[in-house]
């Protein structure tokens, strides 16, 4: 779906062992209101690569996103924003006149982004437990294998795989809570 440009890749390293209540602190949906994540689709290999980073700051989502194709690095940013008078619409760079365009979006990406954060928040205490040899917690919701990692009171990482291909999945790695400050770039018009 997205990718990224400038990537930052966070260590998680061994998860925090937490309690019910910590959980369900961790997986509060206002946590997910001002996050950076970033998305990795594994395994990848030289010719086919995907990496995204997503901003979030409460209605406004910045993505950056990076993947290759035909042997070329292709790299693109988009901002989705949300207001009620006009709902969700979306900025995307225009190289050709050098300036950011508007385009209403059709919420697709904004809408799946919010039910992303809504099922992750669903998760429960006692559908996973810990992994001492993986140093997370690990559990199968919904035919998808899990492995969530935490660390200072909050998801530091997420890794889905399918039941029947574990070595093929995608890695979200949560940084900076709190700490984004999305402003909309001036556009010119619409696409």
């Amino acid at each position: 779906m997205v990718l990224l440009f400038s990537f930052t890749l966070v260590s998680c390293g061994g998860s925090d062992v937490v309690t019910e209540e910590e959980w369900k602190s961790a997986f509060t949906l206002s946590n997910f209101d001002n996050v950076v994540i970033d998305v990795i689709e594994y395994p990848s290999t030289p010719d086919e690569e995907y990496k995204n980073i997503l901003k979030v700051d409460s209605d406004i989502y910045y993505v950056n996103e990076q993947f290759i194709e035909n042997d070329v690095v292709v790299y693109s940013c988009e901002y989705y924003y949300f207001n009620d008078f006009y709902g969700t619409w979306e900025l995307e760079f225009d190289e050709e006149t050098n300036s950011w365009l508007q385009d209403e979006d059709d919420d697709e990406f904004y809408v799946s982004v919010r039910e992303y954060f809504h099922e992750i928040c669903r998760f429960k205490y006692s559908e996973f437990s810990y992994d001492e040899s993986k140093q997370c917690y690990v559990g199968i919701v919904d035919g998808m294998n899990y492995a969530i990692y935490f660390a200072n009171g909050k998801v530091s990482k997420i890794n889905e795989s399918y039941l029947n291909k574990p070595d093929r999945g995608t890695s979200y790695v949560f940084h900076s809570y709190g700490k984004v400050d999305l402003e909309l770039p001036e556009f010119i018009g619409c696409l």
